[in-house]
């Protein structure tokens, strides 16, 4: 397993530590999105958990990608369902 990094803090006068992993393409999609769109709620994606061939964020630029320049997206959401 690959820790990229671990978070610790106290809680209740107990030290605890929280061990991080990024998933698959992170760095990539979070390079690539900022600069699509301007706020990004939530996006649903299928669990990747300790997956390293999950691919589900580098899967959703495109779609993410179709609505770049598009006043109302509807229509591209609408094609989904």
């Amino acid at each position: 397993m690959v820790l990229h990094y671990t978070v610790n803090f106290d809680y209740e006068k107990e030290e605890h530590n929280v061990y991080v992993r990024f998933r698959p393409h992170l760095k990539e999609f979070l390079y690539e999105v900022p600069g699509l769109f301007e706020i990004i709620n939530e996006l649903l994606i299928k669990s990747w958990f300790s997956d390293p061939s999950d691919e589900e964020l580098i899967l959703l630029l495109p779609f993410l990608k179709s609505f770049v320049g598009v006043d109302d997206g509807q229509h591209i959401l609408k094609k989904c369902i």
